[in-house]
């Protein structure tokens, strides 16, 4: 999952890509055996914007093979921006995390081919199932206590601050929400939300920002893969345990938030937000999933949910944006 006002294949999300967006995955997959001496690619996973192969490397062993499914990314109310820039932010955290004992895929080759962008990365053991929340925890107190990588631009912050990027995006869902919730208030503007999330852009450091099970892969136990660095921002460490904490939620995405908090604790102490601010960091996701549950995979059952979280967050939020 990425920022999720992104293109999903087969719905209406993508109507504002045509075949000259479109990369021809398996002519860039072909392409990148053939000029690296890739044996057996095959389909090993997708996402909403990459599609993924493993393949056998004679110099690196297995490897995965990334190609994302567009040129070009032109979402709703955000700058363009191509897949090479996204695949080149992956490799540069991953390339900085690997040598720091993270267990994130380690970057070896970008292939430029006549179909699209290509990153060839070591190929991660293990499945996206049975994820050890406090292992978790202490993965992301890890991170949070790592000094961030020098120049670090997110693709997310859109060329601005935090602060402005986050309140731009949440003001911007809370309108596209109220085509389907009517009786929502009107959308905060940019420029208050973004004066209200001031506090977000101190004590700034790397977030993952999408930590749920799909994103984790274990073997024997222990979590062996980090996978997916595209909604990464650099930001408050609140940030991260708000989000996860709206995501825990939801059984699919396989989190105890209870463990995952204990496991923090283990580590570092619990980052704190003030309760209106944490409330209005959450709005912004449930917003971003609102999006997800009323439009592009639409579910009745969510939508209910939606509506539950945003009435309370609004309500704690309400002093910020007043």
């Amino acid at each position: 999952m990425t920022d999720l006002d992104s293109p999903t294949p087969g719905t209406n999300a993508n109507r504002s890509y045509d075949s000259t967006d479109v990369v021809a995955v398996e002519d860039a997959v072909a392409e990148t055996a053939e000029r690296l001496g890739l044996v057996d690619p095959a389909p090993a996973g997708l996402g909403l914007e990459f599609v993924v192969h493993r393949a056998h490397s004679p110099t690196y062993g297995p490897v995965a093979v990334r190609v994302p499914r567009y040129h070009m990314y032109r979402f709703p109310g955000r700058k363009p921006f191509s897949a090479t820039r996204s695949l080149r932010q992956e490799w540069r955290i991953c390339a900085y995390l690997h040598p720091r004992r993270f267990p994130v895929a380690e970057p070896l080759e970008m292939v430029e081919t006549a179909a699209g962008p290509v990153l060839v990365s070591r190929f991660l053991p293990g499945e996206p199932e049975g994820v050890d929340s406090g292992q978790v925890g202490e993965l992301l107190a890890r991170l949070h206590g790592t000094p961030v990588p020098p120049g670090l631009a997110p693709l997310d912050h859109d060329g601005y601050p935090v602060a402005e990027a986050t309140g731009r995006r949440l003001s911007r869902r809370w309108g596209q929400l109220r085509e389907y919730l009517p009786d929502l208030p009107e959308a905060p503007s940019v420029e208050r939300a973004t004066a209200a999330l001031a506090p977000v852009g101190r004590a700034a450091v790397l977030l993952h920002l999408d930590m749920r099970a799909c994103n984790l892969l274990t073997e024997h136990a222990r979590i062996t893969g980090w996978v997916d660095w595209t909604c990464a921002m650099v930001g408050h460490p609140g940030m991260e345990l708000a989000r996860l904490s709206e995501y825990a939620q939801l059984p699919e995405n396989g989190l105890r938030e209870r463990d995952v908090l204990a496991g923090y604790q283990d580590q570092a102490p619990l980052p704190v937000l003030e309760p209106a601010l944490d409330a209005l960091v959450r709005l912004d996701t449930v917003l971003m999933l609102g999006v997800i549950f009323f439009s592009y995979a639409p579910d009745p059952t969510r939508q209910e949910w939606v509506r539950g979280r945003i009435e309370e967050l609004t309500a704690r939020s309400r002093e910020l944006l007043a």
